[in-house]
């Protein structure tokens, strides 16, 4: 056996004996919702939302990221497409978790009542039926699960060269396929928790922070993985601050979309139209926005300007990471003050549950891929990517 067959199977071992805690975690997490959902089923059901939502979109960024590669090539993606894979295959638990509101709709979202729906317009009323709107749920899963069959449907072997391994053309269609399923997705599954409210900008806000979260989850788990950081680190400093600097890049995108959002309703300054900030600049919520313009955009932005920071695979994998939990803290910004909460906490017990529970599935599913899948980039892929040598 030679030193980096070993490697690699020291490598799988580690995340297959994280299949079972993460397991464990999910269990406990679901059993505490189900217990509250016998005394409060509302309360259980937004819980729940928050948590398909969150994981839901670092599985779609991760898959736009992994098209976005196949599209342009190039060795920044080559080396974390194994997790990049690994993490769009989590698709299926965010699937799986959305079959609840499937089966019963109205238990977050109030067009899904006669009471909700009779103050709608007809046509935004025909648009949220709860039959069709079950039947687009299916059609986004179908597109997305599409999309990544066509970037995974053959293994890579050590004889394939950059244009085989490459998928430039299934990349193109299923990125143009992607944004149109996600944007829709986030104005059924978002917009219309206050379906009187509508801004044409929402969907590309929604993908912005999808793909920001894919990609944080990515380098949070190379970083903070020590094999994953190993091998990181013996390659170029170019190649890591590349990664970094796109993790910048995804940032800034973020941030500019937000504020773009922002700027366009302030200043048509509509009854209709501000209603929905209205609620996100009053009460606490008003602070956690404050927090997100300099902890979601203002810190990571001046830390990942510093080349020490990105070109150590460990500390790029922790500013991944508070990137990650701050994406979750904009998620309950987004959905819960739609919510009839009962009082103005901002988050709460069952919000962190089901975030905890639907992350031990999400996670037990990204180890049994990581501990499965070949260790593609260091051996195969990156000897005949031009890019890649370029680095070296």
């Amino acid at each position: 056996m030679t030193i980096e067959t070993a490697q690699h199977q020291q490598h799988q071992d580690r995340w297959n004996r994280l299949r079972l805690p993460a397991l464990m975690v999910g269990g406990v997490g679901v059993i505490s919702l189900a217990i509250l959902a016998c005394f409060d089923g509302r309360a259980a059901a937004e819980g729940w939302l928050v948590g398909t939502i969150f994981w839901w979109s670092a599985s779609i960024g991760a898959l736009a990221i992994l098209g976005l590669h196949h599209l342009t090539g190039g060795a920044w993606a080559a080396a974390i497409r194994t997790e990049l894979r690994c993490a769009a295959v989590c698709t299926l638990v965010a699937a799986v978790a959305f079959i609840p509101f499937l089966i019963a709709p109205g238990a977050v979202y109030e067009w899904a009542t006669e009471e909700g729906s009779a103050g709608l317009p007809p046509e935004r009323a025909a648009w949220l039926s709860p039959w069709w709107f079950r039947l687009r749920v299916m059609i986004y899963f179908a597109c997305w699960g599409g999309f990544a069959m066509l970037l995974m449907s053959r293994r890579l072997r050590p004889a394939m060269t950059r244009f085989e391994y490459r998928r430039p053309m299934r990349a193109a269609i299923g990125l143009v396929v992607l944004v149109f399923a996600t944007s829709l997705a986030a104005v059924d599954w978002l917009m219309s928790l206050d379906a009187h409210w509508y801004s044409t900008g929402f969907g590309l806000y929604i993908l912005a922070g999808c793909a920001l979260s894919g990609y944080a989850t990515t380098l949070a788990a190379i970083g903070l993985d020590p094999g994953g950081a190993a091998l990181l680190r013996s390659e170029s400093p170019q190649l890591r601050r590349d990664q970094g600097n796109f993790l910048l890049v995804l940032v800034i995108f973020w941030a500019y979309i937000a504020f773009t959002q922002y700027l366009i309703i302030w200043s048509g300054d509509l009854h209709e139209d501000v209603a929905w900030f209205v609620a996100r600049t009053t009460g606490n919520w008003k602070y956690i926005g404050i927090g997100l313009i300099v902890m979601h955009f203002a810190v990571p932005f001046l830390v990942l300007l510093s080349d020490h920071i990105k070109e150590s695979p460990r500390a790029l994998g922790w500013v991944a990471l508070g990137v990650l939990g701050l994406h979750f803290i904009e998620t309950l910004w987004i959905i819960a003050p739609s919510l009839p909460r009962h009082d103005e906490m901002a988050v709460q017990w069952q919000d962190l549950v089901a975030v905890l529970a639907l992350g031990g599935f999400w996670f037990a599913a990204f180890a049994w891929q990581m501990g499965s899948a070949p260790r593609f980039e260091p051996q195969l892929v990156p000897q005949r990517e031009p890019a890649w040598e370029a680095t070296k």
